[in-house]
């Protein structure tokens, strides 16, 4: 049960926070978006990979398809586009890197 409610918690909590980048993105530059990423939403996907890494695979794909969801967001993506896509906006964003 105490994994549920920690799982329940944190999403709600990037749930709202990816609401508010919905309402701003229309009004405040990439290099603002890219801030409001990383202040509210991405402490919260860390802590959920790193305090619940245990958990079965499938609890922390939810926490993944959030985070495809802020980046799409940001960029004014499709939500029904490739999960490639949002791979190349996570690089672009230097988010993630390519190890060769």
């Amino acid at each position: 049960m105490y994994f549920v409610d920690k799982i329940t918690n944190v999403k709600n909590m990037v749930s709202k926070n990816i609401w508010i980048l919905y309402k701003l993105r229309h009004y405040v530059s990439m290099h603002v978006l890219k801030q409001l990423y990383f202040t509210p939403i991405y402490p919260y996907l860390n802590y959920a990979v790193v305090a619940l890494g245990n958990t079965y695979p499938s609890n922390l794909n939810k926490f993944f398809s959030l985070q495809n969801k802020c980046i799409r967001c940001m960029f004014f993506a499709e939500s029904r586009e490739s999960s490639q896509v949002s791979i190349n906006l996570l690089i672009f964003l230097n988010l993630i890197t390519l190890l060769n």
